[in-house]
């Protein structure tokens, strides 16, 4: 602690000799240098000066000269530190008040015990802009990073009022530098929201074991010890078991490195900070994974029918939820057979489920069908259940079951309602328009088609053209004959066929003939007659 030749002479406070101001002012002001505030103070107001002690200690006159000394000091860095000063001087100087009325003090200080200081881990909003004498949870709440007694102030134990502050008022203890350890003893008051000493003497029996001093990052956090005269304790620098690490942290290589958030790869549980290692991946419980193909087979059920009478059922798959394997059901009616007998219908056939993975869920004894003859003329069977006919552009298996009575679409497409032509639902549906040009030579032409509001495809007006013989696939060319006539083959690119023997009635199989002629001597001729 300080000593009397180390102390400002205005103020009583510590100093450290790092800067002498000028006194050309004479006695009217005198700035007695830089001195020793908790870092918290200036890195709350001052980012610039986090880490550094700096004080401005300040005389109680009023002069001009001292106002300007006062400018000049601020523009150098220093700044007015928040301790309760000595009682001589003006009684009028503002930077020199004592308190309104003292009360005591007991112990204070940062806190590590959860009740006196909430961890700032908490779990609470982290509003991180309330301002000191503003109440809070923990110290990220808080725009100087200190909550304590449930207020926010600068650092040790904060206070709206000096009944916050605990002590008999005569002989209380404050730890004024949680970080330090450093504190006071005597008359308790609460300045600038924070229980401080004044005509105090060095007493660091305040800064106790609940008082952290540093939470050092990764490693476990270093407190105070609650002797009268304290040293600032060091953060450990390396470790030798997980135990010296904080819980979010591991000891690896002897050094404390955090440890993997949930969803993260391990090898053991403290590799998490979960303390939760399962396949490989950390999470809070059970079986770990990154996706749902992580998951055992135990998380994949079989179907089962839930509900005979409307047919309906679920069944269990593996889902990845919070890196944590579930069963979740989805539905499929599977299960639901065919024996499984969802009516028993006193007139008319009996209601029996399908064994479909999607079943309808609507049959009953009156809807039941068999074939669209047991339905009204406007509905047809699907399912086994009477259905409402379906409007053009909706995917069909038979006409009967379109309004239109029409049910057609391009090759390789599904088909779908229309009333006549081509049925599309979308333009991919539409192949084009194929023709055949020239059928002896098997040449033809490609239009390009879209579907219409109609849901037929129908030429795009200056739509593409392209040579395409598909039209004419399957088309006879040339009729050849005694030889077998030549047809048009199955490519969107062909050449002319020619007749097998060149027309002229040779062969050399019945393969080159008329199907009722037989290749004998190389002629295609009829078949000799049975003999009887």
């Amino acid at each position: 602690m300080s000593s009397e030749s180390d102390t400002c002479p205005r103020t009583g406070t510590k100093k450290c000799p790092l800067v002498m101001f000028p006194t050309a002012f004479g006695d009217s002001c005198v700035l007695a240098g830089i001195h020793d505030i908790p870092p918290s103070f200036f890195g709350s107001r001052f980012p610039f000066f986090k880490g550094k002690q700096n004080m401005l200690c300040l005389s109680r006159s009023r002069s001009s000269a001292c106002v300007w000394a006062l400018l000049i000091a601020l523009v150098l860095g220093a700044c007015t530190a928040d301790r309760v000063p000595v009682s001589s001087g003006p009684a009028n100087s503002p930077a020199m008040q004592p308190p309104q009325s003292p009360s005591s003090a007991g112990n204070t200080g940062g806190s590590v015990d959860g009740q006196d200081r909430p961890d700032a881990d908490a779990g609470t909003p982290d509003d991180g802009d309330r301002q000191n004498g503003e109440a809070c949870d923990s110290d990220k709440q808080c725009e100087s990073d200190h909550c304590e007694n449930g207020l926010c102030c600068s650092d040790g134990k904060c206070c709206n009022t000096e009944g916050d502050c605990a002590g008999d008022g005569v002989n209380g203890a404050t730890c004024e530098d949680s970080q330090a350890c450093q504190g006071s003893r005597g008359a308790v008051a609460c300045v600038r929201n924070r229980c401080r000493v004044r005509d105090g003497e060095d007493d660091d029996s305040a800064c106790d074991s609940t008082v952290e001093a540093n939470d050092c990052g990764f490693y476990r956090p270093v407190v105070c010890n609650g002797e009268v005269s304290q040293e600032e304790p060091a953060c450990p620098t390396s470790c030798t078991s997980d135990d010296d690490c904080d819980g979010n942290a591991r000891c690896r290589d002897a050094q404390c490195i955090e440890a993997e958030a949930n969803g993260g790869s391990c090898s053991v549980a403290s590799d998490c900070a979960s303390r939760h290692c399962s396949q490989g991946v950390c999470c809070e419980d059970g079986d770990c994974c990154a996706q749902a193909d992580d998951c055992p087979s135990r998380f994949t059920t079989p179907s089962q029918c839930d509900d005979r009478t409307s047919c309906q059922g679920t069944r269990g798959t593996a889902s990845c939820v919070d890196f944590m394997c579930e069963t979740t059901r989805v539905d499929d009616d599977t299960a639901c057979g065919l024996r499984a007998l969802a009516h028993d219908c006193t007139m008319g056939a009996d209601v029996y489920c399908t064994g479909a993975a999607n079943q309808r869920a609507s049959r009953d004894c009156e809807t039941n069908c068999r074939w669209d003859g047991d339905c009204p003329p406007d509905q047809h069977c699907a399912e086994y259940a009477c259905i409402p006919d379906l409007p053009n552009g909706e995917p069909c298996d038979r006409a009967t079951a379109c309004d239109s009575g029409y049910c057609g679409g391009n090759y390789g497409q599904p088909t779908f309602c229309c009333d006549e032509g081509s049925c599309c639902q979308t333009d991919e549906n539409c192949i084009g328009r194929f023709v055949c040009d020239d059928r002896s030579n098997c040449q033809g032409t490609r239009y390009e088609q879209a579907c219409s509001d109609d849901f037929t495809c129908e030429d795009v007006p200056d739509g593409e053209v392209e040579s395409n013989d598909s039209g004419c696939i399957g088309q006879l060319s040339s009729s050849c004959g005694a030889n077998r006539d030549a047809y048009c083959g199955v490519a969107a690119d062909q050449t002319r066929p020619w007749c097998a023997g060149g027309g002229s009635g040779r062969c050399g199989s019945s393969g080159d003939c008329d199907p009722w002629l037989e290749c004998r001597g190389g002629v295609c001729q009829p078949p000799e007659p049975e003999e009887d």
